[in-house]
């Protein structure tokens, strides 16, 4: 379940008229669209497998999910400044997520 694919979410293909979520309905269609694509073999984990992904097929890529919080290491740092550039450029959805 994506938050498209519940009716209450559909909103012309667009999602700038989505309404309010609570951070755990968010929570839980990102969950859910995580598990679906684990499921499916469509899903990439870690900045070296990601960046490949990014590199071959930048178009079929829908979203990033990167973890909120910045990391201590100054070339973690670098890597995740590169992925948010790029993500950007190729106007792919970044979604930062908490540790909750």
């Amino acid at each position: 379940m994506t938050l498209t694919d519940n009716e209450k979410y559909a909103c012309c293909g667009s999602m700038q008229s989505i309404p309010e979520q609570s951070p755990s309905e968010v929570g839980e269609a990102l969950r859910e669209a995580v598990w679906q694509a684990q499921e499916q073999g469509r899903l990439r984990c870690g900045v070296v497998d990601c960046a490949q992904l990014l590199e071959i097929d930048p178009f079929n890529v829908m979203m990033c999910v990167m973890p909120a919080s910045e990391p201590d290491d100054v070339s973690a740092l670098i890597q995740r400044t590169l992925i948010k550039a790029f993500c950007h450029e190729y106007q792919i959805r970044l979604i930062k997520v908490s540790s909750a």
